[in-house]
């Protein structure tokens, strides 16, 4: 699947001198939709029998050895975004950061929490309680659902607002957020005692959000540089990852490296692929409901056998979920349009 995938992306791809809308937000959802494959794909095996094929072998090569590395641009954009979104809209959005950011993304979360804590119950796993359920709904324990990328997520968004509400300089934000994210790093790998997948990439956040600030300077400084520039980072990146496992730092500063990968190859690339477009623009579904098809689908032999037949079915059923959760988005922001007007 992955292997079709880079073939498929691959056929929709041209190379160009310089592609100035490498962070516009039809770019950056066609790679988020790029690495959501990749989630999907690694979900997905968790629930099969491992009969595959020799594309098969290569592509989950290709996905094992990326582990946590595809869900780094999505942090990176999401700090990008932000600060993005304060140089247009200024004060009036920090202002409603709390309620369009953080509560929103949060009760969406704990909605599809309430939905596969029911679900769960309904294949009798009877595995209930008050207390987890009160947990899953901040990220700290689940039904069956994803759960450690919303409590990351979440938690970067309260750091940011909270930096951003504090301080005006923007050195003074970013350090803020810095060490926002050092604390936070601290408390889940100790308080609570989470794997480093909760904690690992957390950094590409404030890397996002120290690239929106100084851009303009980024790019002037690499500009006539991108091949040896390119170059450099890449050796240090294949360094980094070989190194990754000898410390924290060293594992942070390969997740930072590929993401600069990342960017200078988007810079270099125009991909017109309205697909991973779609998949990237519905990020929140896809990634939160994936699994929902997969531990009801799981309890059927037949299909677990044949993963191929999983996957797709699987993944049939999270785009169908998807438009029925646009749908309810649409019409429930309608109806507190048409409500509040009354």
């Amino acid at each position: 699947m992955i292997v079709l995938l880079i073939i498929f992306t691959l056929f929709t791809t041209r190379f160009t001198k310089e592609n100035e809308n490498y962070l516009s937000k039809q770019d950056t959802n066609i790679i988020k939709g790029f690495f959501l494959f990749f989630v999907f794909v690694g979900h997905s095996l968790a629930y099969v029998s491992y009969n595959y094929y020799h594309l098969d072998i290569l592509g989950l090569k290709i996905n094992g050895r990326l582990e946590q590395l595809v869900v780094v641009m999505f942090l990176f954009y999401s700090g990008f975004g932000i600060m993005e979104q304060l140089k247009q809209r200024s004060n009036i959005y920090i202002k409603e950061m709390p309620k369009r950011r953080i509560f929103t993304t949060w009760f969406r979360f704990a909605v599809a929490v309430t939905i596969f804590m029911i679900v769960s119950q309904f294949m009798r796993s009877n595995n209930f309680t008050i207390i987890k359920y009160i947990r899953a709904l901040f990220g700290l324990s689940h039904f069956g659902n994803s759960n450690w990328y919303i409590y990351c997520i979440l938690n970067l968004y309260i750091i940011a607002y909270l930096s951003l509400k504090t301080f005006k300089n923007k050195n003074a934000r970013i350090i803020s957020m810095f060490i926002g994210t050092v604390i936070y790093c601290l408390y889940t790998k100790y308080i609570f005692r989470a794997p480093r997948m909760w904690y690992g990439t957390s950094f590409c956040f404030v890397f996002g959000v120290s690239f929106s600030t100084y851009k303009e300077k980024i790019e002037e400084f690499f500009k006539n540089k991108e091949f040896i520039t390119f170059i450099l980072i890449l050796i240090s990146f294949l360094i980094l990852y070989k190194l990754r496992k000898i410390n924290f730092i060293l594992y942070v500063l390969q997740t930072i490296f590929f993401a600069m990968l990342v960017l200078l190859v988007t810079r270099k690339i125009k991909i017109k692929n309205f697909p991973l477009e779609w998949m990237g623009r519905n990020l929140f579904p896809l990634y939160i409901y994936q699994r929902l098809p997969m531990m009801v689908l799981c309890n059927y032999r037949i299909l677990v056998d044949y993963p191929h037949l999983f996957f797709i079915i699987c993944f049939a059923l999270t785009v169908l979920i998807t438009f029925l959760y646009n749908f309810i988005i649409r019409k429930t922001k309608s109806f507190c349009t048409k409500y509040s007007k009354t």
